[in-house]
This record gives C-alpha cells, structure tokens and sequence, in this order.
C-alpha cells in the first residue's frame, strides 16, 4: 500500500489549463515561464528518484503530476511502472513488456512501442512530452494522429507499427 498526502491543487494538467483559461479574462494570471520550469524541475527531480531506484515509470504526463499547496509537483500515478530488468538485452537495463499492454502512445517514443522496451531513455521522452504540454497550457499533443487513429490500434504489434515505416528500420 502507497500512502500519500492529498494533493489540494489537483493534477498539473488541470491546474495549468484552469491557469490559461483564467489568463484569457486577465492576462496577469498567465504562468510566468519560471513557474513552468520550476514544475520542470520538480519533475526531474521526481524522475530522478525513480532512477535512482531502477523504476519505470512508463506513463509521465501532467495528468499524472499531483500539485501541492505551496505548486510543488509531484510524480504520480504508477500504475504502470516497473522495476528494470538487470539483465537486458547486451547487459542493457530496461523493462520489456509482453503481451497485451497499455501505452501512453502519445508519450511513448516509436522505438519503444515497436521493441515493447522501456527504459531511462522511454521516460526521458516523455519528460520532453510532459514540458511541451506545460508550455502549452496542456493542449492535447497529438500533432496529425486523431483520437480515432489511437484507438483504433489493435496492438502496437499490427503492420502498422512495422519496422520498415521507420526511419533506418529503427
């Protein structure tokens, strides 16, 4: 069992489009961009311990970072975490997922959905996922793929994730 604080300002995501929404009617209540580095900060520092303690997180996101009273963000949510494997692939740690699994897809680099491995690397991507959603107000970073798109993959494993539709067969 996990206890933890409660977290009163809610999610980051939440509390930075309720921020832009609220900056729309006076411009004085936009987030300086020090604030936003700062959950940045407090991002990294959170993910570093996850390192530290050979976790994946696997789903890094602003919805999934708890804001404190004093806006201190916290990493949450590990339902999808893992401890790496020690032994990996040419000594290499990562977690390799088998079978069925959840993705964050749009948080999850396409090496990692074609190869089902995570690792330090997987998170860092989605670090930089997480830090362009907080630069802006936590717009839905999809780019081009439609909600229809996301959901209708049966699998990462389908022909549509093969190999030869990526850049040097990565």
């Amino acid at each position: 069992m996990l206890i933890m604080p409660y977290y009163e300002k809610g999610s980051l995501q939440s509390y930075i489009k309720r921020r832009a929404e609220e900056a729309v009617v006076d411009p004085s209540l936009s987030l300086s961009d020090a604030a936003k580095i700062g959950f940045m900060r407090g991002i990294a520092r959170g993910m570093a311990h996850l390192v530290q303690h050979h976790f994946v997180h696997r789903d890094l996101a602003t919805r999934n970072v708890l804001l404190d009273a004093k806006l201190e963000p916290k990493v949450a949510d590990f339902g999808l975490s893992r401890l790496e494997s020690l032994a990996g692939d040419n000594g290499s740690d990562y977690y390799r997922s088998s079978g069925k699994t959840t993705i964050a897809l749009r948080w999850t680099p396409p090496e990692a959905m074609l190869s089902l491995k995570f690792n330090e690397a997987t998170d860092v991507w989605s670090f930089g996922v997480t830090a362009i959603e907080i630069f802006t107000a936590a717009r839905d970073s999809k780019g081009d793929i439609n909600r229809r798109s996301v959901n209708s993959l049966d699998s990462v494993n389908s022909p549509r994730w093969s190999t030869a539709a990526t850049p040097h067969g990565a």
